[in-house]
């Protein structure tokens, strides 16, 4: 298998941050998690779920992963207007890596 990398790397700060908005705009959206969320005994899995749910406040690093959120088709078009602008450059890092 060829080299990977992931999406983050690929993208310069600027770009991070405009996934970061979308993330958010996204997140603003979601609904109240489940009651039966809430009730999971597993104090770790409860918390790791309903962080998701929570905004992005600090900066993607390039060594994150980023889940690209969503609940519906409006949140889709956000989604597919952003990555035609992000695309380029991410294109040109993966040329400069691979040489």
């Amino acid at each position: 298998m060829g080299p990977g990398f992931r999406f983050c790397q690929l993208l310069d700060d600027e770009g991070r941050e405009q996934v970061r908005v979308v993330n958010n705009a996204v997140i603003r959206r979601l609904p109240p998690a489940p009651a039966r969320v809430l009730r999971i005994p597993d104090d770790r899995t409860r918390d790791w779920y309903l962080a998701q749910g929570r905004q992005v406040t600090a900066a993607y690093g390039p060594d994150q992963d980023i889940w690209f959120r969503h609940r519906d088709g409006h949140d889709l078009d956000a989604w597919f207007r952003l990555l035609p602008v992000l695309l380029p450059g991410v294109l040109d890092a993966v040329r400069l890596r691979l040489g």
